[in-house]
């Protein structure tokens, strides 16, 4: 089950590497593409797709350090990103040796 923009050449494309005798599609605009697929797999729970949302092992970028997220005013942004890239510099020269 997944989104497409092109049947013809996505069911050409699983004819290659997966059996199956029928499909079906939902015409609809392409900003909804997304939530028809979140829904129907949500609701048929297809094998092929597992399971929807939720955190994978190995998804996304390797954390150098532990870290969370805190709101904070929009009007800081500008210095606690000045903070944040200060730390990160100050990191790099501990790492190196130059301090």
């Amino acid at each position: 089950m997944g989104q497409s923009r092109d049947i013809d050449r996505r069911i050409a494309s699983h004819k290659l590497d997966k059996i199956f005798t029928s499909y079906r599609y939902i015409l609809c605009d392409e900003d909804r593409l997304l939530h028809y697929e979140k829904r129907l797999i949500r609701l048929f729970r297809p094998e092929l797709n597992g399971t929807p949302g939720g955190a994978r092992d190995g998804a996304g970028r390797p954390k150098k350090e532990p870290t969370f997220t805190i709101r904070v005013p929009k009007a800081l942004l500008p210095q606690i990103n000045e903070l944040i890239r200060e730390y990160k510099n100050k990191s790099e020269i501990v790492r190196t040796g130059y301090i």
